[in-house]
C-alpha cells in the first residue's frame, strides 16, 4: 500500500486544501465499499473522503488531514 500526501495548496492565506491518496491495489481493501463522507463545517474546517478505483482519496481543510487519515484507518479496520 502506498500513500501520497501533498503539501497544502493555498489559493490565499485564508484558503488552503490538504490532499491525501492511498493506493489500495493488492490489499484486501481494494473493492471494499466505502460510503463517501462529506463534512462542511466552515471555509477552513471541512473534509471529503471517497474511494475511486483502487484509491482512497481525501481532500480537506488545512487542519483536517488527521481527521481524514483517521477516517481511512477506521474504515480499514
Amino acid at each position: 500500500m502506498r500513500a501520497w500526501l501533498r503539501s497544502p495548496i493555498c489559493a490565499s492565506s485564508a484558503f488552503c486544501v490538504e490532499d491525501a491518496r492511498i493506493d489500495l491495489a493488492g490489499t484486501e481493501l481494494a473493492g471494499r465499499e466505502f460510503a463517501r463522507r462529506e463534512d462542511h463545517r466552515s471555509e477552513n474546517d471541512w473534509l471529503v473522503c471517497w474511494v475511486e478505483g483502487r484509491q482512497f482519496q481525501a481532500a480537506c481543510g488545512p487542519r483536517n488531514l488527521r481527521e481524514s487519515l483517521q477516517t481511512f484507518l477506521s474504515w480499514a479496520r
